[in-house]
């Protein structure tokens, strides 16, 4: 039987479960976008090929699927790298699949060094994407089609999952064979990964630990998501009784309102986080890698007095030589959580002094308590950020973007049962938000919730169009405090009011946001101060339309709390340990009249 190699592989992806297609469609990638049309499965298709990838990685994440993207050669291809590069840190499972010159016209090893091009738009783009990847290969014949993609589809989903990248030539796309030349001998890549041979010392020692802790806590990252074990993992720390801490990117593993949740970690966490970490005697740190945002940028400084044990995986956090002390295990997260209902599911040590002045220091030291300036007609952002997460029912996905919008609501987004939040992570993209609401849009019944700067809403902003023709219920809103604010406060806070390129007196000009709402067919509501928002907010929420909503906010917004830096004696930049935070409260404030140890 003959078959298109095109139409073999989009049938090969979709047995592999993918079950939506994020595309820009071209030229050098046609007969695998007429593949895509011919099978029927869904597809989403984009103005830019970065918002693809970006919305491609939302969907992975709310799904917890395997997606693929697949976008044309030259420019095409390199406007995938920002969403391969987030894909890569945050380890989002997903194949993207870009078009190339025939490979008969393609630069090879035997044309002088001095050759640059040779095909029409040919770009190496499995070359340049080598470093963000875990696979990035060209096919250069029929024979490897299976094979590569057997191998792509394998470590994009398996270990810690990430981004592959095939470079597929227009020719080998569209080759006819007979379905016998592609049944090739497989390679087994069933998972090698198992429980290391010390698991056992390991769990002794942290039994152990946990007996003679009179103040433990456990610190949970994305990995535990990533690895699908959120809900045991959470029932079995439910039943050991011990306080949760989380990253940024681990916001959605448990609702605000949980007793056992305490807070945020990191430089730009919330006090009850960062103070009642650096309190315990003991941290249990899973499917987290220690990013500098977590733990500071001074490691050392990094609860130094407690006992750590790190889940790792891949050496994310042992291979980087932190100064940190700590009993590692490197075994998967799924392993991880069986194994530890087996080993300690008898765990009784449950110190109530402990939680209690946990209880209080979350109450006391809530994000809304901090003295944030809201005595301006323009809305600060954390009364934005308090009264939209009150208004929301539970259930709905939130997206936020870079700058004071990743800052902010992470640190002030109440998080109820059901929601899911989701971010640009490890490389902090700006303009992810729209296209990310569009692919956790793309299947989903609840509402989405994007949280744009006006600087980063101008990055994909092209994607209003492709937001319009989904018509979900979204609901895009962008905090208008002329242009990048998070960059003016860096910036002042370094040379004062010499700023360049971050607002219009500085070179950096923002449009009219309703007209271009308008221009794109979608409905646009303006809040400009505390009253409008109140008023405006229940009806916005009740609406099943798409909308944009320009909410005016402080130009000059502080973040707070924060971990501030310093001098040290040699002029080089310090920064304070993560329970250091600006401003300042002094020890007997924090620590409440109660007796921990």
């Amino acid at each position: 039987m003959t078959t298109r190699i095109s139409d073999y592989v989009v049938s090969k992806l979709i047995d592999a479960g993918v079950d939506h297609f994020f595309i820009l469609v071209g030229g050098n990638v046609m007969y695998l976008d007429d593949a895509i049309r011919k099978s029927g499965i869904p597809y989403t298709a984009f103005h830019h090929e970065q918002s693809a990838t970006m919305a491609a990685e939302a969907y992975a994440r709310l799904h917890g699927k395997l997606v693929c993207v697949v976008v044309t050669s030259g420019p095409g291809a390199t406007n995938v790298i920002t969403g391969v590069a987030g894909a890569f840190y945050d380890s989002t499972p997903m194949i993207i699949i870009c078009g190339n010159s025939k490979s008969t016209d393609l630069r090879n090893e035997h044309m002088p060094q001095g050759v640059r091009q040779v095909g029409t738009f040919e770009l190496p783009i499995h070359e340049v994407c080598e470093p963000i990847s875990k696979f990035s290969k060209m096919i250069t014949s029929i024979s490897e089609v299976d094979e590569f993609l057997d191998e792509a589809i394998y470590k994009a989903t398996s270990n810690r999952p990430g981004p592959v990248v095939i470079n597929f030539p227009l020719d080998l796309q569209g080759a006819e064979v007979e379905l016998h030349e592609l049944a090739l001998a497989r390679k087994d890549y069933s998972s090698i990964k198992t429980i290391g041979k010390d698991y056992k010392g390991f769990f002794d020692e942290l039994k152990l630990a946990l007996n003679t802790s009179s103040s433990p806590a456990i610190l949970v990252g994305h990995g535990v998501r990533v690895s699908g074990s959120s809900d045991n993992l959470l029932e079995l720390i439910k039943k050991l009784n011990i306080p949760i801490f989380t990253t940024q990117l681990a916001k959605d593993f448990i609702p605000y309102e949980e007793p056992l949740f305490i807070g945020h970690v990191g430089v730009r966490g919330d006090r009850p986080g960062n103070v009642g970490l650096h309190k315990a005697d003991l941290i249990i740190c899973v499917g987290t890698s220690l990013h500098q945002q977590n733990i500071g940028y001074e490691p050392d400084l990094f609860a130094p007095q407690a006992l750590k044990f790190i889940v790792e995986f891949e050496g994310s956090v042992s291979g980087k030589n932190l100064p940190i002390r700590a009993t590692f295990l490197d075994i998967d997260m799924r392993s991880f959580v069986s194994e530890l209902e087996i080993q300690i599911g008898n765990y009784k040590n449950f110190n109530n002094k402990w939680l209690k002045y946990l209880e209080v220091l979350k109450s006391n030291y809530t994000i809304s308590k901090e003295p944030h300036d809201l005595s301006t007609e323009r809305i600060n952002m954390y009364e934005f950020v308090d009264i939209l997460s009150s208004e929301l029912n539970g259930g709905e996905t939130i997206i936020t973007d870079a700058g004071l919008c990743f800052y902010i609501m992470g640190q002030a987004f109440k998080l109820k049962q059901g929601q899911r939040y989701i971010v640009s992570g490890g490389l902090g993209s700006m303009g992810y938000a729209l296209p990310a609401a569009i692919g956790a849009g793309v299947n989903s019944k609840s509402m989405v919730i994007a949280v744009t700067g006006d600087g980063s809403m101008q990055m994909n902003v092209q994607e209003l169009a492709t937001l319009r023709l989904l018509n979900k219920p979204i609901k895009v809103f962008v905090i208008n405090n002329a242009g990048y604010a998070s960059l003016r406060n860096t910036q002042k806070s370094f040379f004062g009011e010499d700023l360049i390129g971050a607002s219009d007196s500085s070179g950096l000009a923002m449009p009219n946001w309703k007209l271009i709402a308008e221009s794109y067919g979608i409905r646009y509501v303006s809040i400009k101060n505390l009253l409008s928002m109140k008023d405006a907010l229940p009806e916005i929420l009740a609406s099943p339309e798409v909308q944009m909503i320009e909410v005016f906010c402080q130009t000059d917004q502080v973040v707070m709390p924060g971990v501030g830096n310093y001098k040290d004696i040699n002029g080089r930049l310090r920064s304070n340990s993560l329970s250091d935070m600006t401003p300042k409260l002094n020890e007997e404030t924090i620590r409440p009249s109660l007796v921990i140890n």
